[in-house]
């Protein structure tokens, strides 16, 4: 009886933590799901566009007195994201004002290389290329996450000899983790889709 009800614990107590991770897998496959339902993503990759912009701000431009931000910080990585040409000079963007008129300008820089993008290599062309970036930004970072969350898992019983239940340490990082890759998607998009370029190779003609 012993035997049974100890083997029950372990196997509920894998339960429950399968159960964490099942919940996170759910949410990420249903945003999945959305990209592969919508024909035109380009309101979900403006919106990464718009929260990496927030985040660049929050990085870059946090000083109370805008004479104390990191203008060539902020320069550097608008630059490193592709995002480049007019408007995106050190001088320039100190010319531009407060945050909120830096966060306007920069989000209509980042709609219009979005249009100039998809105009580059029509519309249909533009239109897979968002949506690969998306999968494949996805499905590598989601791979990356299970890893960690199993690598976590197998030493997370011993935070048991500290008097911390093992299942709520998992719940609480597997959070914090879950909270990183969210930023990480929309990071690796906002910095891939300006610098995806299309080959075409001409077709052969058959004899």
């Amino acid at each position: 009886t012993r035997v049974e009800g100890y083997n029950f614990d372990i196997r509920k107590r894998v339960v429950e933590f399968d159960d964490v991770i099942n919940k996170q897998r759910e949410t990420i496959y249903a945003e999945r799901d959305k990209v592969l339902r919508n024909e035109d993503l380009t309101e979900t990759t403006n919106a990464f566009l718009d929260e990496e912009v927030d985040a660049l701000l929050a990085t870059y431009c946090t000083a109370e007195i805008p004479d104390d931000w990191n203008m060539e910080g902020l320069t550097a990585a608008l630059h490193a994201m592709g995002l480049e040409g007019p408007g995106t000079s050190e001088d320039e963007l100190w010319e531009v004002g407060g945050r909120e008129a830096l966060a306007g300008h920069l989000r209509e820089l980042a709609d219009a290389k979005l249009e100039e993008k998809s105009a580059e290599v029509g519309a249909e062309d533009w239109s897979m290329i968002e949506r690969l970036v998306l999968l494949r930004t996805v499905d590598a970072l989601w791979i990356e996450h299970l890893t960690e969350l199993d690598d976590m898992r197998r030493g997370i019983g011993l935070r048991g000899y500290a008097q911390q239940d093992p299942l709520n340490e998992f719940k609480k990082e597997a959070f914090s983790l879950y909270a990183q890759i969210s930023d990480l998607i929309r990071h690796q998009v906002a910095t891939t889709i300006f610098r995806v370029s299309v080959v075409r190779h001409p077709s052969t003609p058959t004899a």
